[in-house]
């Protein structure tokens, strides 16, 4: 593994909030082909969801250390550009179920990070 991909994959594991011990465990494993357990969907140890983004995610941690991210926010980011493919998405509230309009729908872990690509329309 270059060095460049190391920094990119430690600064990775900062984002996705992998802590400090894990992270060289984390790093190793990848050198040596193997996959996380988040990749895999094996070995969870907790999830919990949040406030995120401006929409809601829910976070899995595995016991090797490893998290993934899924979740939704607002089709518009922060600076105003608009993503390039949303979906309407619903949230529950105490009254039911409500759309609260355009949002993106993501999905981030270890090793990838991943936005839905847009469904083409066929005529």
């Amino acid at each position: 593994m270059s060095s460049d991909e190391r920094a990119v994959l430690e600064q990775r594991f900062i984002d996705l909030g992998i802590d400090n011990e894990a992270r060289p465990r984390l790093l190793a494993q990848l050198e040596r082909g193997e996959l996380p357990d988040s990749a895999t969907g094996s070995n969870e140890v907790r999830s919990w969801t949040e406030e995120r983004d401006g929409g809601t995610a829910t976070i899995v941690e595995y016991a090797d250390g490893s998290r993934a991210i899924s979740g939704s926010r607002p089709a518009t980011s922060a600076d105003g550009v608009i993503v390039p493919c949303t979906h309407n998405c619903e949230s529950r509230d105490g009254a039911g179920i409500w759309i609260h309009g355009r949002c993106q729908i993501y999905l981030e872990d270890v090793i990838a990070d991943l936005i839905p690509e847009c469904p083409r329309l066929h005529r």
